[in-house]
């Protein structure tokens, strides 16, 4: 009987409200006034067409620009709204082996590989602002394996207690650069 009131009487949990700062390295990044839990649930955003309820999967907490990293769905309509358009983001979600003298174990391995960089996942987090050497090695014979020089530009803890970052290529070859795109484009 004492649980029945309790539940009764229960403040009823709300959904969170986030303010959406941008979209990088394909997730959703988003700041709230209430701490959150790395899972999945709904949010609620400010939209130019009004608030949209939405579900996230929080990948990460970056406490160096007090960001959420969140997987949203392809077919949810809050990125249409906020003129977020994912199909002119050259990206694929994949799983590739990425050895550098600079990554923590010297390997990691990427959660999304784009024209202009690649989410990696990593043991400890990297070091923001530096640049590193990597070798990628690609699952498709005219690609091999590729050396590029990357940009750290955020790294956060998961929830699973590895750490992803966000690196943007530097210098990148014109070579590399016409492989990589058309290596997304057979893999998308």
């Amino acid at each position: 009987m004492i649980n029945f009131f309790k539940n009764l009487f229960k403040k009823k949990q709300e959904v969170p409200t986030v303010q959406v700062t941008g979209f990088r390295d394909g997730l959703l990044s988003f700041r709230s006034a209430d701490a959150l839990n790395l899972h999945e649930m709904m949010v609620v955003t400010p939209t130019p067409v009004g608030k949209m309820m939405t579900k996230v999967d929080i990948q990460s907490y970056d406490p160096g620009n007090q960001e959420y990293l969140a997987k949203v769905a392809d077919n949810d309509k809050t990125l249409e709204s906020l003129d977020i358009d994912l199909s002119k983001i050259a990206r694929v979600t994949k799983v590739l082996r990425v050895s550098s003298r600079d990554l923590p174990s010297y390997m990691g391995l990427t959660e999304e590989i784009a024209l202009s960089g690649l989410r990696l996942s990593s043991s400890e987090p990297l070091t923001v602002g530096q640049i590193i050497e990597l070798t990628i090695e690609f699952d498709c014979n005219k690609l091999g394996t590729r050396k590029v020089k990357a940009k750290v530009e955020w790294s956060a803890h998961k929830g699973d207690g590895s750490c992803h970052s966000g690196l943007r290529f530097h210098d990148l070859d014109s070579i590399t650069f016409r492989k990589l795109a058309q290596y997304i484009q057979s893999r998308r």
